[in-house]
Parts: structure tokens; C-alpha cells; sequence
């Protein structure tokens, strides 16, 4: 996001959009067994919830393939609307997430950032001596 887009000119579309603005991942594990049996694991969960919940009110969980192997989809929005966690405690973005204060002109005064939008990213490095999580 460029400061200069017209989303940061306007006052009134910035607050309209920032309760929609999200985070998106998809997970694959190329096709790994234990990945698979893990999606397995989660679509009993989802099962258990779709029965256990109204019909509304549980999003159908939808297969995705990425290059034919199996996946995951999961995203979390940026901001919450302020008047719905009145007690809830701002986090700032990390310098990686927004390193031009794009994302925290957008929040405005009616929307914040705070723990449940936070997505924590982990990985795993290797090199030739040590494997860091």
C-alpha cells in the first residue's frame, strides 16, 4: 500500500474498509501424508461444530488444492471495531507488517489492532550447522 492511494486520501472509505481488510495464509503439505491426516483432523472438528451449532452460523469448510496437493486456508482480519473491545489493548504492527503506517492511518480512531488480529508466522531455517524454529 502507497500512502498516496486513494483508500488513505479518503476519510470515509478508509473507515468503511478497515473492518474488512484481512490477513490470508494457505497451508499445503505438498502432498505429505501427516499433513493430509491432519486436514482430516480438522474437518472432524468442523464436523462436530457443524452439528453442534445453527446452520447460519458456521462457515461450509471448502476443500482447496494448490498445485493438486491438499491445503489449508485461514485468514484473520487486521482490526476489530473499537466499540465492540472498548477494554481491549492496542497492539502496534510490526515494522514487516506495515512498514510505511499505512495499515495504522487506515484504523482511524474507530478500529484497533489488538491480540485476537495479531497472526503469528513460524518457519523453519537450516543451514549447514544448526535448524532454528
Amino acid at each position: 500500500m502507497g500512502s498516496s492511494s486513494h483508500l488513505l486520501r479518503n476519510e470515509k472509505r478508509r473507515q468503511r474498509y478497515a473492518g474488512y481488510i484481512r490477513q490470508y495464509i494457505a497451508l499445503t503439505g505438498l502432498d505429505h501424508e501427516e499433513f493430509n491426516e491432519s486436514l482430516g483432523g480438522f474437518v472432524k472438528v468442523h464436523r462436530y461444530f457443524q452439528d453442534a451449532l445453527p446452520t447460519d452460523k458456521l462457515h461450509p469448510l471448502e476443500p482447496l488444492s494448490i498445485n493438486g496437493a491438499r491445503a489449508l486456508a485461514c485468514h484473520t482480519r487486521y482490526f476489530n471495531a473499537r466499540r465492540y473491545c472498548q477494554s481491549a489493548v492496542s497492539l502496534p504492527f510490526g515494522p514487516w507488517v506495515d512498514p510505511n503506517d499505512d495499515l495504522k492511518r487506515i484504523a482511524g480512531n474507530s478500529y484497533i489492532h489488538t491480540e485476537d488480529n495479531v497472526v503469528q508466522y513460524l518457519g523453519r531455517k537450516t543451514d549447514d550447522e544448526k535448524s532454528y524454529v
